[in-house]
């Protein structure tokens, strides 16, 4: 499921600069593309984390 996301937000920011040419290298579009996909993907996994903690610390309440 990450790999898939990853990969279309690399796609999405290859792809804008064809396009648009915001810049003359592909290399930097690329890495751009990498960093971003890496921030998306960290940011969707610490929200999970933190739905994941919040949900057994509700759990844990109830049961108190």
């Amino acid at each position: 499921m990450w790999f898939l996301l990853q990969g279309l937000i690399v796609f999405a920011v290859v792809a804008s600069n064809i396009h648009w040419k915001w810049t003359p290298n592909t290399y930097l579009a690329s890495m751009i593309g990498f960093i971003a996909a890496l921030v998306v993907t960290g940011m969707f996994n610490e929200l999970r984390t933190w739905q994941h903690k919040r949900a057994e610390r509700r759990a844990s309440q109830k049961r108190i």
